[in-house]
């Protein structure tokens, strides 16, 4: 034992059994030893000071948030070890991981950020812990120094086992086992679904039993009544379970890198029942199942068919093989034997990263933790209905990677390719509604999301409620009227959803004071680049950046990039200025990226304009690295154009390529001119930015420098996520405030109306005691002058609250007064 006692601290960002297995073991194998260990979850704010106070810390596979990045701060001098017993940690395996390739909807988009998520937590890591000899050989390949130490069994386990076996009772046939804790294993039981299709029909009297969350193979349903499937059940539970079939299985897709990588649970679990075990030989099946002795492998379907019919046939061998693997398991996988070799590795990675001294300023990171945490509990989701060009990825989707930085649940629908699971918002406690027309199916899901308390917000990068503003639009003119006619009942419709919505968040404050013209909350949440394509961009922008200085007459290559047939207005406005350098410099071509009309007066200039189809967001970059500068003109007198976003912007900044733009709201909040890109108003203006990055190479590379800098720094779902966090905290306050005013007054009201109904029955007391007892005359008369005035201040208190409530809440466009009346109903 160890004679140095070890402050080891371990934060998870994956619970369940995983985490039993990786951390919860772990500590109790540095118990055994005689260390401190402690299990802290990514949003438990004491782990901040425990982290400060450790000597090595350990972060089980957590995706990357702020409170990662407090947590860094915190561990600051301490080696910080990532441990994983799954293959998360490669990007290029994200989509073919069977847990999001396997699921749908809202479950991929939460596991695709999830594993999307873990490897910038790697990266940042000093070394990495894992459960297998491929995970080892992955994490070695990406350069990162790292343990292997295997999954162990839990004492509680194995207890559960031994009750369970003592119990286990002889049933009337035999049955074969399969138990999955997850749905992505649905396709490892496909592989051998064959196999045991054939055995279920040879033998009537065999049962197959399926234990958790697993979907029976289609291959299967002629043999449906000899399968019995069982729910998920409690880990504590699953012992019982288990201990009735008499062979498990444990199939798995040895061809696929991620499950290549798996260990063999399933194999300890069931050995500690003392149950045979079949299994594809991943390497750590291969590795710890002595064929044929302690289990048996199985590839193809042949040897699945052969090996089960072995067992199926002799009790004696499923006895004696369950027999060694219990013995073998015990042997070696428990906690007792175990500790010794999990605290020798960890003694040798604090050798290798040996701790600094260091004092991290622990209140600032507590207050921030703080912060961070105040709207974790909140989930939102997102119907987009513009799904055309990139609206919906940008308002939406790359949204979403902004609220993982919270750990915020969230999921987009797009109306129109998944128009029957809008429902499924209902599930989620704020609602955004970006571009979605008003009908009858939009206003119920409004008015149910609104009486269960949830915001709902309309969202908008663009001028698209105005109808008096549509013939600033070019691209209709020329439509036919019935077009036209759809298009502004299009706009009308976004404004009825708008002004039934509780706030908007808009991209540019130019749109948010068109917002605010309706009297409604208008919040400004500018818009973010993805880290898919930030990740794409990388290599494309170092190689780029790497390309020697170009000469003053080599070739440049100009180019606009429009992704809607909406801007041949906003191009004619850079048109002359074009013009005059295509004709004074014959070193220079124009490239067109999508839909544009050029003007005849290019047509001196044909040979040298390239057009090229308009290509999908993520191919986007290799476009725009291809040229040497862009070109982003707009109409600046038209509000359509003043309310745009900074897009172009970003995306030409992204693969360090210089942006001239015209000076519209947005393009000056994101390009200082003369520093990460140019502006230009007017037409000479045009010619001076145009010359001076066609004549200048220097300038070319130094603006572009700063723009991929710069597109980092305050574009990335990190830098704007804090934004979108507090405009949706403000929001929420704001709703949930007037919410309980509304209440408040309906109590009011309520209140007043059982004061009026007590004021009609003591003038009915007072009439039946003028008519028994005339002496009372005075004191009656003085009676109803004081009901007179109470009356009379009922009913003024009833005023100013129905004012109060009218005032406050115009803009709920009397849904918030038909609650109001509801309420009072009840109460009276």
């Amino acid at each position: 034992m160890s004679k140095r006692q070890l402050n080891v601290v371990f934060w998870s960002g994956c619970g369940g059994e995983t985490q039993r297995y990786r951390c919860q073991h772990a500590i109790e194998q540095l118990q055994y030893r005689g260390h401190k260990a402690q299990l802290f979850n990514q949003i438990d704010q004491a782990a901040i000071v425990a982290v400060a106070a450790a000597d090595l810390v350990v972060v089980h596979r957590p995706k990357e948030t702020h409170f990662w990045e407090t947590i860094q701060q915190a561990a600051q001098g301490k080696p910080v070890v990532y441990e994983t017993d799954d293959l998360l940690f490669d990007p290029a395996l994200i989509d073919s991981m069977p847990i999001v390739a396997e699921s749908t909807g809202f479950e991929q988009q939460f596991w695709r950020g999830y594993a999307r998520g873990n490897p910038p937590v790697f990266a940042r890591c000093d070394a990495a812990i894992v459960s297998t000899t491929p995970l080892a050989q992955a994490a070695e390949a990406l350069q990162k120094p790292v343990w292997a130490h295997r999954n162990v069994l839990g004492d509680d386990w194995i207890a559960w086992c031994e009750a369970a076996y003592r119990e286990r009772q002889t049933q009337a046939h035999v049955t074969i086992g399969y138990f999955s804790g997850t749905f992505s294993h649905d396709a490892d039981l496909r592989l051998i679904a064959p196999a045991l299709l054939k055995l279920l029909q040879q033998q009537p009297k065999l049962r197959l039993m399926l234990g958790g969350k697993i979907t029976v193979p289609d291959i299967l349903a002629p043999v449906a009544n000899q399968i019995e499937q069982l729910p998920f059940v409690p880990l504590e539970q699953l012992p019982q379970l288990m201990s009735k079939a008499d062979i498990i299985l444990a199939p798995l897709d040895v061809d696929n890198a991620f499950t290549r990588c798996r260990s063999e649970l399933k194999y300890l679990e069931a050995a500690a029942l003392r149950l045979p075990v079949v299994a594809s030989p991943i390497p750590a099946f291969a590795e710890a199942i002595r064929h044929g002795e302690t289990g048996f492998l199985a590839t193809s379907e042949a040897e699945w068919y052969s090996q089960l019919s072995n067992l199926l046939a002799d009790a004696t061998l499923r006895q004696r093989v369950g027999q060694a693997a219990y013995t073998h398991v015990l042997g070696h996988y428990t906690i007792a034997t175990a500790a010794a070799d999990y605290e020798a590795m960890l003694l040798a990675i604090l050798q290798q990263f040996p701790t600094k001294p260091a004092q991290p300023a622990l209140q600032p990171l507590l207050s921030q933790f703080q912060r961070d945490l105040t709207f974790h509990d909140r989930s939102v989701h997102m119907i987009t209905g513009c799904d055309i060009g990139n609206a919906g990825n940008y308002r939406c989707r790359h949204r979403q990677e902004q609220l993982d930085w919270f750990d915020m649940y969230s999921g987009v629908t797009s109306l129109y390719n998944e128009p029957f699971k809008i429902a499924d918002s209902i599930k989620f406690g704020i609602l955004i509604l970006h571009r979605v027309a008003l009908d009858s199916n939009i206003a119920t899901l409004i008015d149910a999301h609104q009486a269960l308390g949830h915001p709902v917000i309309f969202d908008t990068d663009d001028l698209v409620f105005r109808t008096d503003l549509l013939h600033h639009i070019d691209a209709i003119k020329d439509w036919p009227a019935d077009e036209v006619a759809l298009y502004r009942d299009g706009v009308e419709r976004y404004l009825k959803t708008m002004l039934l919505c509780d706030a908007v968040i808009v991209s540019t404050e130019p749109l948010a004071e068109q917002v605010r013209a309706f009297d409604l909350n208008a919040y400004v949440v500018r818009n973010a680049l993805s880290q898919n394509q930030i990740s794409y961009a990388e290599p494309i922008a170092a190689q780029r950046q790497a390309k020697p200085l170009a000469q003053p007459h080599d070739p440049v290559l100009i180019g606009y990039f429009s992704g809607t047939a909406t801007h041949n207005r906003d191009f004619m406005q850079a048109e002359q200025a074009i013009l005059h350098i295509l004709a004074t410099y014959t070193h220079v071509r124009l490239r067109i990226v999508g839909p544009l009309q050029l003007s005849k007066a290019f047509d001196p200039y044909i040979d040298r304009i390239e057009r090229r189809e308009l290509v999908p967001l993520e191919q986007l970059a290799d476009e725009i690295a291809a040229v040497d500068f862009a070109l982003a003109p707009l109409e600046l007198d038209n509000p359509f154009c003043q309310s745009k976003s900074e897009v172009k912007y970003m995306e030409a900044a992204l693969v360090g390529v210089p942006l001239i733009a015209t000076p519209i709201e947005a393009f000056r909040y994101a390009i200082t001119h003369g520093i990460n890109g140019m502006l230009a108003a007017n037409e000479q203006e045009w010619i001076e930015a145009l010359e001076a990055l066609v004549t200048d190479p220097s300038l070319r590379q130094r603006l572009g420098h700063e723009a991929l800098a710069d597109a980092h720094a305050r574009y990335s779902p990190k830098a704007r996520s804090r934004e979108l966090h507090n405009v949706l905290q403000q929001i929420w306050s704001m709703y949930t405030r007037q919410m309980s005013l509304i209440k408040s007054n309906a109590m009011l009201l309520g209140a007043n109306k059982s004061l009026s109904k007590g004021n009609e029955v003591l003038v009915m007391h007072i009439d039946g005691l003028i008519t028994s007892n005339q002496a009372l005359h005075y004191r009656v008369q003085e009676l109803e002058r004081d009901n007179a005035q109470a009356k009379a201040y009922a009913h003024q208190l009833e005023i100013q609250l129905q004012q109060i409530a009218n005032g406050i809440f115009m803009q709920f466009s009397g849904k918030a007064k038909g609650l109001l009346h509801r309420l009072i109903n009840r109460k009276g």
